[in-house]
């Protein structure tokens, strides 16, 4: 007789449990780095679904306690978090606790105060930063006031002397001078002598603080900078002039090994200026994707005349004249990584002349209407193809499944492959998918990541995440009938806990007001 299952519950839980707390703690942290759920561009916000399986296994004896806080230092899940006081379910005394328990591992932390910036909650966000002991690289701040909320900034930096990257933006930019920001930056760069990189913007205009770029104002006070930024999101062909200030900044910043050009108006003085500093020798990434301005010249220029120069994105729009290509090629025949730029109206003719004379390990091409299929072949029979690791395609009609299996095939060295396909038809499980799956498996075989999301999604959860409602039609039922199949032990070990509902009834159910997170 086959016993249901049931019986084989029951058989399963009349068996002595196995004792966590008699292991070793430093083997149950081991065990609670393999728990949590992780999702790469998503940080920890909700608790059920992120760190129910380590709060359960935090619950279950002392040991995993200390196991939970041990392995928390060194856990993936709880790199990246972020709160949204708007949108808090949690009190201050929640974020308290998730700092204390979950905080040292903390390496990105994304906050805003805007709506709700009270004692209670700054003091909450102070205790959550100092529970990453130091370790924290990664900060982004957004407040409702500059006059107010840059001392705020300045008392969370002062907690980490690691950190590499800020981003603070505030609603209401009212008392933010040049000699303001100059003083709060000196300040920065002294709590925080690592920083590479310093974005500070106004959240109304989503241009810099002062309405001037970072290289013309401020980036002089952050010794470890690495890209020199004059792009101002908000505005559109924006000049450099403030020459005094850039050469000052370059002197400053001695680790400066790329330029960020995007948007701006490149005048030939502006190259005349970056070529009489130190960057002449050190300037290795040259950005001037999208709506740049620039001379043809003046980036032959900067090829020939950048000594380090190996990575190179073009304006969009950008020119289809085999000659430049050639020219280009000849000017630095170092660069290693190319981006044609946004509906570059380059051609095979211009590919191919890329490809021969230049040795590329990076290619990207980005709405590009006037190549054909026979471009594949012209990478793979070139140099580049035996060189190429990364290739980036957004939206360019000659890139199918097949031919991206031709390409990979033929490029030895391939293994890093995205392409968006935008708004063109589908791909299909059925008809593309062994041609998917073959990609995949050679990427992998050279220790790469498989294509990211090739097909479209389907099912309920699709279905949910596009706004539709859930209901009858995704198979759910209501009444007995409903919970009694819920209540049924699944065949792979018995229902799963969601720690959610957990929280909030213990939450709601305390008396004294302290629930079982804090009482640990």
């Amino acid at each position: 007789m086959v016993a249901t299952r049931a019986q084989r519950a029951a058989v399963a839980a009349a068996r002595p449990g196995a004792r966590l707390d008699r292991l070793p703690v430093d083997l149950i942290a081991h065990i609670a780095l393999y728990a949590g759920y992780r999702d790469d561009e998503e940080g920890v916000n909700n608790t059920s679904d992120t760190l129910g399986d380590l709060l359960a296994l935090r619950c279950t004896c002392r040991a995993c306690e200390s196991a939970v806080r041990r392995a928390a230092t060194d856990h993936e899940v709880v790199k990246y978090w972020y709160f949204r006081c708007r949108d808090l379910d949690q009190d201050q005394r929640d974020v308290k606790f998730f700092g204390k328990v979950f905080g040292s591992g903390c390496r990105k932390l994304d906050v805003s105060t805007a709506g709700d910036e009270s004692p209670e909650v700054l003091e909450a966000f102070r205790g959550f930063v100092a529970h990453t002991q130091g370790r924290l690289l990664e900060l982004d701040v957004s407040g409702e006031s500059y006059g107010t909320g840059r001392a705020f900034v300045l008392e969370l930096c002062g907690t980490c002397p690691q950190l590499k990257e800020l981003n603070a933006s505030w609603l209401n930019v009212g008392g933010a001078t040049s000699a303001s920001v100059s003083g709060f930056c000196e300040a920065l760069g002294r709590a925080c002598p690592l920083l590479e990189r310093v974005d500070l913007y106004n959240k109304r205009t989503y241009g810099p603080l002062l309405g001037i770029s970072p290289a013309e104002s401020y980036q002089i006070h952050f010794s470890a900078t690495k890209t020199l930024d004059f792009n101002v999101v908000s505005e559109e062909g924006y000049e450099p002039t403030r020459y005094d200030r850039i050469e000052a900044t370059l002197e400053a910043c001695v680790k400066v090994d790329a330029v960020n050009l995007s948007g701006c108006t490149v005048r030939p003085a502006l190259v005349d200026v970056l070529l009489r500093t130190p960057l002449k020798s050190r300037l290795r990434t040259l950005d001037l994707d999208y709506a740049t301005t620039v001379s043809s010249e003046t980036v032959l220029r900067c090829a020939a005349d950048f000594e380090a120069l190996c990575d190179l994105r073009l304006p969009e729009r950008w020119s289809g004249d085999p000659e430049f290509y050639r020219s280009l090629a000849r000017a630095r025949p170092t660069i290693t990584a190319l981006n044609l730029g946004f509906r570059c109206h380059a051609d095979d003719a211009c590919l191919r002349m890329i490809c021969d004379l230049l040795s590329l390990e990076r290619l990207e091409i980005t709405l590009m209407e006037n190549l054909t299929p026979a471009v594949i072949d012209i990478i793979v029979d070139s140099p580049t193809g035996q060189t190429l690791r990364y290739f980036n395609a957004y939206d360019t009609p000659i890139i199918t499944a097949a031919t991206m299996l031709r390409l990979v095939r033929g490029c030895p060295l391939l293994n890093d492959f995205h392409w968006c396909r935008g708004d063109s038809e589908p791909l299909s499980p059925i008809e593309d998918g062994p041609t998917i799956d073959a990609i995949n498996e050679l990427l992998k075989s050279r220790g790469g990541k498989e294509l990211d999301h090739p097909f479209e999604a389907f099912g309920p959860y699709n279905r949910l995440d596009s706004g539709e409602e859930s209901g009858e039609e995704f198979g759910e039922e209501s009444g007995e009938e409903s919970g009694e199949e819920s209540g049924e032990d699944s065949e792979d070990g018995g229902p799963g806990m969601d720690i959610g509902p957990i929280i909030e009834e213990s939450w709601s159910g305390s008396e004294s007001g302290e629930d079982w997170l804090h009482d640990w």
